[in-house]
């Protein structure tokens, strides 16, 4: 009779299975939604059905798990240039200059990530929970895009003399990030209307180029609202 497997290599093997099974639900719920089949999200993991309410207890603990999974992959990617900021906004506070260096790495970082070919699955997923958000936009939120938004508000005031707190400088947040999402979100019409075939180093200065660009726009300060631009 074979020995059983020692707890270490089970928990090896358990471990892998989990993590097989986050990253096709990633890709899954991305393409499919929350109606994908815990039959869909086993096949795509090469695993056994009944390892969903193992490791997650339902196929909604695994959507939750999926977003909390994407959520510590883009605050990983993102949080050395977000704590660069965050240690520049404590007192003194950048000057404008400095906000507007520290800004445009962390848009660069971001830009990075959306032309990496892993953030697909995760754009995908994000994008369906920004059009019908569910109870794991709660983590989607919690885990990166309320943080960003509490480091990129205060150094767009610095820049235009505003508040972090104004509405008009909260909203310069998503409409900065907008321009990174289309790096993913529009790809095959980035490729095609500059007849490139892959965003490589060459491709991606240009987009740091035109992102410091933008950051520079932002120097001009707001209009009062309702006031003639």
């Amino acid at each position: 009779m074979a020995p059983s497997p020692a707890p270490a290599a089970r928990g090896e093997r358990g471990e892998e299975t989990r993590q097989r099974l986050l990253q096709a639900a990633i890709d899954v719920f991305g393409r499919h939604g929350f109606e994908a089949s815990t039959r869909q999200l086993a096949a795509a993991a090469g695993v056994n059905l009944a390892a969903i309410p193992y490791h997650f207890e339902s196929k909604h603990g695994l959507y939750l798990a999926a977003a909390e999974h994407i959520a510590g992959e883009i605050r990983s990617r993102l949080e050395p240039a977000l704590a660069c900021a965050r240690a520049a906004l404590a007192e003194p506070p950048p000057d404008a200059a400095d906000a507007r260096t520290l800004l445009a790495d962390i848009l660069e970082a971001f830009a990075r990530m959306m032309v990496d070919d892993a953030s697909a699955s995760w754009a995908r997923f994000v994008i369906r929970e920004q059009m019908e958000p569910s109870d794991a936009f709660d983590r989607l939120h919690g885990g990166f895009i309320g943080p960003a938004f509490a480091t990129l508000a205060p150094l767009i005031a610095r820049i235009t003399g505003g508040a972090a707190e104004d509405e008009r400088v909260r909203l310069q947040v998503p409409q900065l990030i907008g321009q990174i999402l289309v790096l993913r979100s529009a790809r095959a019409t980035i490729l095609r209307e500059l007849d490139w075939t892959a965003i490589g180093e060459a491709e991606f200065a240009l987009i740091r180029d035109l992102i410091r660009t933008s950051v520079v726009a932002l120097d001009r300060p707001l209009p009062n609202a309702g006031e003639a631009l």
